[in-house]
């Protein structure tokens, strides 16, 4: 008589080391809309106040120490919009200077939002991997992700396209041409010279530069050179130092017509939107009244600096 062997299921050995699941490598969970988003949130109700994190996952409806809310951090971590202090459940939260003025919309915002961009590591990466020539369509982009950077730093095929969108969306915020070359910023790794403040700079910007002199650098926030008489950012890779200019643009309080009134001339350069600059001499310090005065002039040349020439010369 035939009979039948019972065969025992077969138990997994516990002690067999699993198949490790594929990571990507760090990347922002949200793009760079988002991560503005989320930071507005935190000016609104916080300012720039240190904040400990638990508050500002409740703030963005998420529950406390979750694992999602906390990867939203480290997202507006990355595109420096805010600094974390302190470990564990201690840490706090502060929007740092270009995330303050990106969310309360400063005049050199989107100069801030163009650095935000290209600050996550892996953005850094790619803009300078493609640097040459543009960016490519996305499954050549897509290839390079998986498959052309070093082993263990490649993306998960499942994860990849959501990466590519978010980043692509992230330059667009920034209003970045993607087609083009995309210069990234020396982090200081030898190539390109630091500027530091007192350096005189020149400021280029698709391929023109904006200033009629060198101008002096009095502060550097952020990725972010600020010169004499202006607040607006520049961004750090827009700027060479050069040489100061032979002439100083400031008369000396020693000059002659200082002591006579009081007055030194100054030379501003302002550039204007079609990228002519537009050189201004004036007196300072000066009056209200005179103030006022040279506003009233500049308007009543409106017509002579706008008209149109009567006849073009023959090409």
């Amino acid at each position: 008589m035939k009979t039948t062997e019972k065969v025992a299921p077969r138990v997994a050995d516990s002690s067999a080391p699993s198949k490790p699941k594929h990571r990507s490598p760090n990347h922002p969970l949200v793009d760079l809309e988002k991560a503005i988003e989320l930071a507005t949130k935190i000016q609104k109700k916080y300012g720039t106040h240190d904040v400990p994190l638990n508050l500002i996952h409740k703030e963005w409806g998420y529950k406390e120490w979750g694992g999602v809310p906390d990867q939203l951090v480290a997202a507006l971590k990355a595109y420096r919009l805010i600094k974390v202090t302190g470990s564990g459940k201690a840490r706090k939260a502060t929007l740092t200077d270009a995330g303050d003025r990106i969310t309360r919309k400063a005049p050199d915002c989107q100069a801030l939002v163009r650095v935000a961009a290209r600050a996550p590591a892996i953005h850094k990466e790619i803009l300078d991997h493609y640097k040459d020539k543009g960016l490519p369509d996305d499954q050549i982009l897509r290839q390079h992700l998986v498959w052309g950077r070093p082993e263990g730093q490649r993306f998960n095929e499942d994860a990849v396209d959501g990466f590519i969108a978010r980043f692509r969306k992230s330059l667009k915020v920034a209003g970045e041409d993607q087609s083009d070359i995309i210069e990234g910023h020396d982090d200081g790794d030898g190539a390109g010279e630091p500027v530091k403040v007192g350096d005189h700079i020149q400021w280029t910007s698709d391929g023109v530069d904006q200033f009629f002199r060198p101008m002096p650098v009095t502060r550097i926030v952020d990725g972010h050179v600020f010169v004499e008489d202006s607040q607006t950012g520049i961004p750090m890779s827009e700027v060479t130092v050069v040489d100061a200019p032979a002439q100083a643009v400031v008369l000396s309080k020693t000059s002659p017509q200082f002591k006579a009134t009081g007055q030194m001339t100054r030379e501003l350069p302002i550039t204007l939107p079609s990228l002519q600059v537009a050189i201004l001499k004036v007196a300072c310090p000066m009056s209200e009244e005179d103030y006022e005065a040279l506003s009233n002039a500049l308007e009543l040349f409106r017509n002579a600096l706008t008209k149109k020439p009567d006849s073009q010369p023959a090409s």
